[in-house]
């Protein structure tokens, strides 16, 4: 396993198996085309 995914790798899988999703959001921009609405990168959904 490579290093960056050394933590998020094993978390994902867990939180994948108490039937939630998830979404990476890395490259998201704030303005019209978000999808989260969210203002700012700050604020956690």
């Amino acid at each position: 396993m490579e290093r960056t995914g050394f933590i998020e790798r094993p978390a994902l899988g867990l939180v994948a198996k108490q039937g939630w999703s998830t979404v990476s959001r890395l490259e998201e921009t704030s303005g019209a085309t978000v999808t989260l609405l969210r203002e700012t990168k700050r604020e956690l959904v």
